[in-house]
């Protein structure tokens, strides 16, 4: 794999991902760190996000908001989606065994799961 150079707003936007439980879009993350780096702009958030997104440092969710929204936190967690708000809840579920796939001598590099449904707030 290819080495990616080092960049400050690489690392910020990364520090941004891991430490926010929003799961912003790209527009989100851009005009939220633009407030301290005004030398930042939309096309350096798409383009470090999209790299971070390829090295597996971050984690993309396709919601029914038609928008792409980003999570920093690549520790096993699934997600549940409201369809009615929007809302993207991270679940800490017990982690699946993954004795069958060793049986099959698979070796599982990532796995993602997303449960779409109401939210208390929405089923009221």
């Amino acid at each position: 794999m290819e080495r990616v150079k080092y960049s400050y707003q690489r690392e910020v936007i990364k520090d941004y991902l891991l430490n926010t439980k929003t799961h912003p879009t790209v527009e989100s993350i851009y005009e939220n760190l633009k407030k301290r780096y005004p030398e930042l702009s939309l096309a350096t958030v798409y383009r470090n996000v999209k790299s971070l997104c390829e090295e597996g440092t971050v984690i993309v969710l396709k919601t029914g908001d038609k928008k792409v929204h980003y999570d920093g936190n690549v520790n096993y967690h699934t997600h549940f989606i409201c369809n009615k708000c929007g809302k993207i809840i991270d679940l800490f579920l017990e982690e699946p065994s993954l004795d069958e796939l060793n049986k099959l001598n698979l070796s599982v590099e990532r796995q993602i799961t997303t449960y779409y449904g109401l939210c208390d707030k929405c089923k009221k």
